[in-house]
């Protein structure tokens, strides 16, 4: 019988569970998959202590078989039912960039980007020196971000070692994370030495291996010595690597004027060239913005197979809250075969919500008059396609037999019967485009590996 308590104790759970909604499942940028009436069956793994879809021919029903087959089904003796009948359902959201330590100025006034670090976003990134603040701090922000239907991405915290054991302490869900390495260009405030912040590298690197991301800030902040020494750690302990490149054309004007100082690097001839020479390029590292690139650098992007994070509403125009950085184009990406997904890049993005980030690369590109864009392939850069970059698809990521069972709850907008998917996702995102501090209650449920966890 449907049941509504969803967390009773484990040791009363069933071996399956069948769970009912009108079902909406990214493929990839020009497949959607929709069930109007639809569930997913799914098993009970003891040894991870939660749930996963199950094989093909039972993923997929109509809503009226879930209740004739299942039960008859040799291999389900035991379930219940989860019924969201007349809630949509869609996987838990990613968000491939983001700087959790500045979520108090994401809405603090906006000119350009290296004005805005130095008036809010380092001075807001100082006080988390103090471990109580920075510990308060996380507890809050990654129930705000869970609440919000985020459920994995990439993570800056700031300089400081703590910020980073407090983020892995509170988030929930599978995020990569790493400390802001800031040894150069940096104000005297926020600054260590290369000699601690190799120390810190190395000793975190070991600690969270596969969780753990080497984050120079951008190359102003750190020496080529530093990013090989991050590269090479990184390789050796599964880190991943992620930091910024080409954001706005003041950035790379002083990047490369403070690079050709070095020995290797005098006829350098452009930012990307930078990572590439110091070794930080691979199928692991996670590059934000990637706005004013030229095409050999797409070119080496492809060739290194790294990733890029698309952040449209910190890049999008000073009126609707962002830095007036620019627009990434997709399609070059895309051309040159480099993995991309969407990122709210907090604090420069003013809002926490995926969906919020979605609506505005939506928008942003209908306005230049692009007709491919939608929010099918908004998902799918939202979800599956942030699952491939951080090396965890086979788990996460959509509605597949085998995946862990984590999925959003959203009521299904009025007066929109007889629409499809693309359809309905439009009306449900569309429908907060007015009130964008709001998207937060879109997000009826959150649920993580099957269990309810906001």
């Amino acid at each position: 019988m449907p049941i509504e308590e969803y967390n009773y104790p484990y040791s009363y759970l069933p071996d399956y569970r069948l769970i009912k909604g009108i079902l909406i499942n990214p493929l990839s940028d020009k497949k959607l998959q929709w069930f109007p009436e639809g569930g997913m069956l799914v098993k009970r793994f003891k040894r991870s202590g939660g749930w996963r879809i199950t094989s093909p021919e039972l993923f997929y029903y109509r809503i009226v078989e879930l209740y004739e087959k299942a039960p008859k089904h040799p291999k389900v003796a035991d379930y219940d039912i989860l019924d969201f009948r007349d809630q949509v359902l869609i996987p838990g959201l990613y968000d491939l960039h983001f700087h959790w330590v500045q979520n108090d100025v994401r809405t603090q006034d906006k000119t350009s980007l290296l004005a805005w670090l130095k008036r809010y976003a380092w001075p807001c990134e100082a006080k988390f020196a103090d471990p109580f603040f920075s510990e308060y701090q996380a507890l809050h922000f990654f129930k705000d971000l869970l609440q919000n239907g985020t459920i994995g991405g990439a993570i800056f915290s700031s300089l400081h070692e703590h910020s980073l054991h407090h983020a892995f302490k509170f988030l929930q869900g599978r995020f990569v994370a790493g400390q802001a390495v800031m040894a150069h260009n940096s104000p005297s405030y926020l600054q260590q030495s290369e000699k601690m912040a190799a120390k810190e590298i190395k000793k975190l690197s070991e600690k969270y291996q596969e969780r753990y991301a080497f984050t120079p800030r951008f190359a102003l902040s750190v020496s080529p010595h530093l990013m090989k020494l991050g590269a090479e750690l990184a390789k050796k302990n599964k880190n991943f690597i992620q930091t910024h490149l080409s954001e706005t054309k003041e950035e790379i004007e002083q990047t490369l004027k403070y690079y050709r100082n070095f020995p290797g690097f005098e006829e350098v001839k452009n930012y990307t060239q930078i990572y590439d020479r110091s070794g930080i390029l691979g199928a692991k590292t996670i590059l934000a913005h990637a706005i004013y690139l030229e095409q050999s650098e797409y070119k080496i992007l492809g060739q290194r197979k790294c990733a890029v994070a698309v952040c449209p509403t910190s890049n999008g125009p000073l009126k609707e809250g962002g830095l007036g950085s620019g627009l990434c184009s997709y399609q070059n990406l895309n051309q040159y075969k480099i993995p991309w997904a969407l990122a709210s890049d907090i604090g420069a993005g003013p809002y926490v919500s995926m969906l919020d980030v979605m609506r505005s690369f939506v928008n942003q590109h209908r306005k230049k008059g692009d007709e491919e864009v939608n929010y099918g392939m908004a998902l799918h850069r939202s979800t599956l396609a942030s699952s491939q970059i951080l090396k965890i698809q086979k788990e996460f990521g959509n509605f597949a037999p085998g995946k862990r069972t984590d999925f959003l709850v959203l009521d299904f907008p009025k007066n929109a019967s007889g629409l499809n998917g693309e359809e309905v996702l439009t009306k449900i995102i569309e429908s907060k485009k007015r009130r964008r501090d709001q998207y937060q209650d879109l997000v009826k449920k959150v649920f993580l590996g099957g269990f309810r966890k906001a």
